[in-house]
């Protein structure tokens, strides 16, 4: 059995150096050494055999991609460069497929978050564990309900192109976990939200109104003729995005 894996990443450097700070103390850790980056995982080291670490690097950076398109609007998915196996002796070996793009479709300096001290009742000095990232909480949740949970289904849908029909669908798969009513749904995201009640009512109303509504959003509204009436103050499309990644990060959070 392999002593370790670990995987060169491409993509771009601003979001490259992103996971460095992102994923620095959880089970997956991206590190930048000279001009490269490397991730490393108790989850590789685990596997027996090259097709198995391949098929686990995959879901990891598929995961970590899903979980940074909603912490991070500017976010540029990122792809596996390789698979380097180290064995027992030291030796690393370079294992490099055909290029396949995973999960979402001059340096720059990265802001590592450090290890801080506590200091006891009692004098004495300890290292204070870091609190994992958001986004290394969103991949672990992803880990934690796989395979096919309505987690990995919402983020899916919210990696696709923002259009009306993917954020509706969305909407749908929060409505269907927290009710299965619009009013419920939104009466109980309200306090995750920090509205009323009857705030979180009104705004996911004129969302999703706003969305199904050729005038508000643009052709490719959800509905070809708008169903009921037409909303007195409709969403852009800009504004239902950045509405529906609100919800969505406050439902991964309620569930963490």
């Amino acid at each position: 059995m392999p002593e370790g894996w670990s995987a060169p990443l491409s993509g771009s450097n601003a979001s490259l150096d992103h996971l460095v700070e992102t994923f620095a103390h959880g089970p997956h850790r991206v590190r930048k050494d000279e001009e490269s980056y490397f991730l490393s995982s108790s989850h590789l080291d685990a596997c027996a055999t090259e097709d198995e670490a391949w098929k686990t690097l995959y879901g990891i950076v598929d995961r970590i991609n899903r979980a940074m398109a909603v912490t991070d609007p500017s976010f540029k998915p990122v792809e596996v460069a390789g698979l380097i196996q180290v064995d027992a002796s030291g030796t690393r070996r370079l294992h490099v497929r055909v290029a396949v793009g995973v999960g979402l479709a001059s340096s720059s300096v990265v802001r590592a978050r450090g290890v801080g001290l506590v200091t006891r009742a009692d004098g004495t000095v300890e290292a204070d564990t870091p609190r994992p990232s958001f986004a290394e909480t969103v991949v672990a949740l992803q880990e934690k309900e796989e395979p096919n949970s309505i987690v990995s289904e919402a983020l899916e849908q919210w990696a696709l192109p923002k259009t009306p029909t993917s954020l509706c669908k969305v909407l749908e798969i929060i409505r269907d976990d927290k009710g299965r009513n619009w009013d419920v749904m939104a009466g109980r995201m309200a306090p995750l939200l920090g509205m009323s009640k009857r705030q979180a009512i009104d705004e996911v109303d004129r969302c999703w109104r706003s969305l199904q509504d050729r005038a508000a959003v643009g052709p490719n509204a959800r509905h070809a003729r708008l169903k009921g009436r037409q909303h007195s103050n409709p969403m852009s499309l800009h504004e239902a995005t950045g509405f529906v990644r609100r919800l969505l990060e406050a439902w991964l959070r309620d569930r963490i």
